[in-house]
């Protein structure tokens, strides 16, 4: 029994460790790389064919991301079952667990959703959102979750629209996972929402500090390309993305130089803009070392 515990200690402490993290992929010009864009309307047909030729590629690539999870969830369950609360590195296990369940849920939530968008079962309601709230909230949880990452949101103060909050919520949590997942730790992330021309809103999500290459810029929003080429996540993150913001009659696209970095744009129609004072609480702040405020 010892060494069974010693044997799973030592797979539970290399889990915590982490992969080693990538370095930034920089075009291979320092001029601006194509960018990629929706066309403006309702909804689109999914590439159902691109999706279906490569899909015995990606339910192997979904096999390995699943079973990675799931064999640390059973090592950690296996090493909080012999250790003690008083161990140091308990909360770190327990830490572990939480994320891993997190990613199975994650990927098990992706994949319903390209389920429904390839068979045109996902509905987009018409409410009143708050965007402002909608974006701090999320840049919120995905500053819980990646404590370690610099993150700053500059917000919009009630910026309303309408559409749904929730394929809203998973549209911009699909992206700005993705860009925290596959840029270097080191770098710093920007959120930035400005009113555009009209009723439109602009909104960036920006890493001055890590450019993608040519190639990675025509094909991002293409689904399974990062997981057939990196084989570190299913690789369906900002095509889902691209997929709700267009259901939105919205467009996103994306631009990486070696100078400025990567910025993805989301553009969404139909927003309302309201006068805050400037001794209102939602016009105050900007996020720090993981402090989410807004300006």
């Amino acid at each position: 029994m010892a060494d069974t515990f010693e044997l799973v200690e030592a797979s539970v402490l290399q889990a915590l460790e982490g992969p080693p993290q990538s370095g930034g992929s920089p075009s291979d010009e320092g001029g601006e790389s194509p960018s990629i864009s929706a066309p403006d309307r309702a909804g689109t047909a999914l590439p159902w064919d691109d999706i279906k030729e490569h899909l015995d590629e990606a339910l192997t690539v979904i096999g390995h991301q699943l079973q990675t999870p799931l064999s640390n969830l059973q090592l950690c369950a296996e090493w909080l079952s012999g250790g003690s609360p008083a161990d140091e590195r308990y909360p770190k296990v327990r830490a572990l667990l939480n994320d891993q369940a997190w990613s199975i849920s994650k990927m098990i939530d992706d994949l319903l959703d390209l389920a429904r968008l390839a068979t045109n079962a996902i509905t987009v309601k018409r409410e009143t959102v708050n965007l402002d709230a909608l974006l701090r909230d999320r840049t919120d949880q995905l500053v819980r979750r990646t404590p370690e990452r610099y993150i700053t949101y500059h917000g919009l103060p009630s910026c309303f629209l309408k559409g749904d909050s929730l394929r809203l919520s998973q549209a911009f949590d699909n992206l700005l996972y993705d860009v925290v997942k596959y840029s270097p730790p080191e770098t710093a992330i920007e959120l930035t929402v400005k009113q555009a021309e009209g009723e439109q809103v602009l909104i960036t999500v920006e890493n001055r500090d890590y450019a993608l290459t040519s190639e990675e810029v025509e094909h991002v929003f293409q689904p399974f390309y990062r997981a057939r080429h990196r084989q570190d996540g299913l690789g369906i993150g900002p095509f889902l993305a691209k997929s709700l913001i267009e259901l939105h009659r919205g467009r996103i696209w994306v631009r990486s130089t070696t100078a400025l970095g990567t910025r993805f744009f989301i553009e969404l129609p139909g927003a309302q803009f309201k006068p805050v004072a400037p001794g209102d609480p939602d016009h105050e702040g900007v996020a720090v070392d993981g402090v989410v405020n807004h300006d």
